[in-house]
């Protein structure tokens, strides 16, 4: 009972995870600023190519709490 009620505690204080996205260059090891998620970001969840979109399934929009949207989303070149 006592770690659910420290459970809750920390997951109703938790600010949420950033909406800020970014942008990893293998080729020169560094990170820049690619955008902002529209909604709150669903962490805990693979994102993965297919047919050229950029896909992620459900995830944690919030700790604790599953979503079970699928995005779809692609990078535009410079």
């Amino acid at each position: 009972e006592s770690y659910a009620r420290l459970n809750a505690a920390l997951l109703a204080a938790h600010p949420g995870y950033r909406r800020a996205q970014l942008l990893y260059d293998g080729r020169s090891r560094t990170w820049r600023a690619a955008g902002h998620f529209p909604e709150p970001t669903p962490a805990v969840t693979p994102a993965f190519l297919w047919d050229g979109a950029i896909i992620l399934i459900g995830g944690e929009p919030a700790p604790g709490r599953r979503s079970a949207r699928v995005w779809v989303g692609s990078l535009e070149s410079e």
